[in-house]
């Protein structure tokens, strides 16, 4: 069996088409691997390639990203409110009562202006034809820091029994 799993499908996977906007190779997977996280496909990350309810696999490995972020791979963002860096005495001063935690599905996209500068893109636009960021242009490295994995595929089990 191949060392990384992202170069070869492991038996029994399919791979799906992927639309030239998407840049990954995602699978269909009837198991999620040991190794791999899912996220729960929400309506505001829909698009033509993932639907609202279905199970998107990740790989938490994926965010050390020793090769760097992949243009127009699908990852996932974490936000935290209150921010992780704040002080429980700051915390409790603000009136915060919980930390709250949200992940969504993104898009990673270089400028075409500043070729050092990375986009979160949301997955679904919008507005037609007008350009979307999650956050402004970043450094390759900022982003990567919001990022919990990039996706590999989606958990289908088989419906045989």
């Amino acid at each position: 069996m191949a060392s990384n799993p992202h170069q070869i499908a492991p038996a029994g996977t399919l791979v799906i088409e992927v639309l030239c906007e998407f840049r990954n190779d995602l699978r269909i997977y009837d198991a999620v691997p040991a190794c791999f996280d899912v996220i729960k496909v929400g309506e505001r990350d829909a698009c033509p390639l993932l639907h609202a309810g279905e199970v998107a696999i990740y790989d938490p490995s994926d965010c050390i990203f020793a090769e760097g972020l992949i243009d127009g791979a699908i990852y996932v963002m974490e936000h935290q409110r209150p921010v992780a860096g704040m002080s429980w005495e700051t915390f409790h001063r603000t009136g915060s009562q919980r930390v709250a935690v949200d992940r969504r599905l993104v898009r990673a996209q270089r400028s075409s202006n500043d070729r050092d500068l990375w986009f979160a893109q949301p997955l679904r636009r919008r507005f037609a034809g007008a350009f979307q960021g999650i956050d402004p242009a970043q450094p390759e490295n900022l982003l990567q820091s919001k990022f919990v994995g990039r996706v590999v595929g989606l958990f289908r089990p088989n419906m045989e029994a």
